[in-house]
C-alpha cells in the first residue's frame, strides 16, 4: 500500500469509529425515548446513517437534553411545531391570558419576537398584572436593549413577587441598573437581595461592582461565599452555574493579586 494511502487509512479509522459510535448512540436513544411518530426517526437513522444521526441529534436529542446551547432556528421550530400549532389553536378558540402567555413563550423560544410581543400584549390586556406575561415582555425589551422599558415592566413584576423565577428576575433588575449606569442603586439592590433572592450571577455582578468601587475585600468575600455555596449544592445546580463559578474564580485570582 502506498505511504499516502496508508496514512489516510490510519488517520480516517478513528473518525470512522467515532462516527459509528455516535450513530449507535443516537439509534439507542431513539429506541429508548421515541414513542409514536418519534419512532419514525429510526428509518432516517437506518437509511441516512451518520447524517441521519446528526439530524436526530439536533432536532430531537438536543431540545430534550435542556442543554444551554444555541440551536438553529429551523431545529427549534421543528421541535415545537406540534406544541405551537396547539397553542395557536387554544389562543384562537379559548383566548384567555393563560393561552396567550403559552403561545408567547413558544413564539419567543423559536425567535419569533414580533408574534411573541403580540401574544404577551393580548395577555396583559386581559390581566395587567399577569406575572408570566410581564416576564415575557421584560425579556423582549431586554433583547432589543430597551433598558428603560424592561426596567418599568420588571419593577411591576418584582412588586408582586420579589422572588420571581427563584431570584432570576431580581438579578436581572440589578443587571439593568448596572447597564443604565446607576451603579450605587445596582449595588444596593443586589446587596439587599443577596440572601433571599440571590443567584450566582447576581453575586458575581455584585462582586464586580464592589471591585469597581474599590471595596476589594468585600468583593473577595462575596465571591468566596458564592463559590462555596454553589460547589456545596446538588450536582445539577453546580453544572448549571459552572461557567459563573469559573468567572468568579478568575475574579478572585485577580483580586488576590491586586
Amino acid at each position: 500500500m502506498p505511504v499516502p494511502a496508508l496514512l489516510y487509512s490510519l488517520l480516517s479509522a478513528p473518525f470512522g469509529w467515532l462516527a459509528t459510535a455516535f450513530w449507535i448512540w443516537m439509534l439507542v436513544d431513539c429506541l429508548k425515548n421515541g414513542s409514536g411518530r418519534d419512532r419514525q426517526w429510526i428509518w432516517l437513522l437506518v437509511f441516512l446513517n451518520v447524517l441521519g444521526a446528526a439530524i436526530y441529534f439536533v432536532v430531537c436529542w438536543w431540545p430534550r437534553s435542556n442543554r444551554q446551547l444555541p440551536m438553529p432556528g429551523f431545529a427549534r421550530r421543528f421541535a415545537v411545531k406540534d406544541k405551537l400549532w396547539q397553542a395557536e389553536a387554544d389562543a384562537r378558540n379559548i383566548g384567555k391570558a393563560y393561552q396567550f402567555v403559552k403561545l408567547g413563550d413558544l413564539r419567543y423560544s423559536v425567535g419569533d419576537r414580533t408574534q411573541a410581543q403580540y401574544a404577551y400584549d393580548q395577555a396583559i390586556a386581559q390581566e395587567p398584572e399577569n406575572q408570566q406575561a410581564l416576564w415575557g415582555l421584560v425579556n423582549l425589551a431586554a433583547d432589543r436593549k430597551d433598558l428603560a422599558g424592561a426596567r418599568e415592566r420588571l419593577t411591576l413584576l418584582l412588586q408582586e413577587d420579589p422572588g420571581f423565577k427563584y431570584g432570576e428576575a431580581s438579578a436581572l433588575y440589578g443587571q439593568l441598573l448596572y447597564e443604565l449606569g446607576e451603579l450605587d442603586e445596582a449595588r444596593a439592590h443586589l446587596e439587599a437581595n443577596s440572601h433571599q433572592n440571590g443567584t450566582p450571577e447576581a453575586a458575581l455582578l455584585l462582586a464586580q461592582l464592589q471591585q469597581q468601587q474599590g471595596d476589594r475585600e468585600q468583593a473577595k468575600e462575596t465571591v468566596a461565599n458564592m463559590v462555596a455555596k454553589v460547589k456545596g449544592s446538588p450536582p445539577y445546580y453546580f453544572k448549571q452555574h459552572r461557567g459563573t463559578v469559573r468567572r468568579a474564580e478568575r475574579l478572585m485570582r485577580m483580586l488576590e493579586k491586586s
